[in-house]
């Protein structure tokens, strides 16, 4: 029989996981071949627990929303220890929301597949509560705007002065990038 070859060019798509491509001969339609494809960003890796932390979402269709790069990991530990030293309450802890899904790509808070957390896609992006969480009741300590600030205050010299990092403005929460 005769040999061929074929050239193929793929782009992947902005949502992370496994894609599958289905390959048709267009000169004999009976011959199809598929393939599956793992779209996903290399080296994340799932943000470890610790005690000066903690982990909370309410996004219910990503259960695995704290992947990151080992920098960013890094740093959330580090900011979380820093902020254990200057707390005046031992129950008190910062709270780490989203960072990115365990593939990277689009992270779709809403379920719709929109982009509202654009800059989530590779592991350098994190979102920490604006108030501070109590580890007895898991709930966030109400704050006034002024002590928002002053939290606020507290870990922003960690994140952007030590650590290299820069404070994106959310609306509902704290967001460092740490490439």
């Amino acid at each position: 029989g005769e040999s061929s070859s074929v050239v193929l060019s793929y782009t992947a798509g902005e949502v992370g996981g496994q894609e599958m491509l289905v390959i048709k001969n267009t000169t004999n339609p009976d011959q199809e071949a598929t393939a599956f494809v793992n779209v996903k960003v290399q080296g994340l890796i799932p943000l470890p627990s610790s005690p000066n932390y903690i982990v909370s979402s309410n996004d219910a269709n990503h259960p695995s929303f704290t992947y990151g790069t080992p920098v960013l990991n890094g740093v959330i530990n580090s900011v979380a220890d820093e902020y254990k030293n200057v707390i005046t309450s031992g129950t008190l802890k910062i709270s780490i929301n989203d960072m990115s899904l365990i593939n990277g790509g689009l992270f779709d808070i809403g379920g719709t597949w929109s982009t509202p957390h654009a800059s989530h896609r590779v592991g350098e992006d994190v979102d920490i509560n604006s108030l501070p969480i109590d580890v007895n009741t898991k709930n966030p300590i109400p704050r006034n705007r002024q002590e928002v600030k002053e939290f606020i205050s507290k870990i922003k010299p960690v994140f952007e002065v030590r650590l290299g990092c820069e404070q994106i403005q959310e609306y509902k929460s704290i967001h460092f990038r740490c490439p």
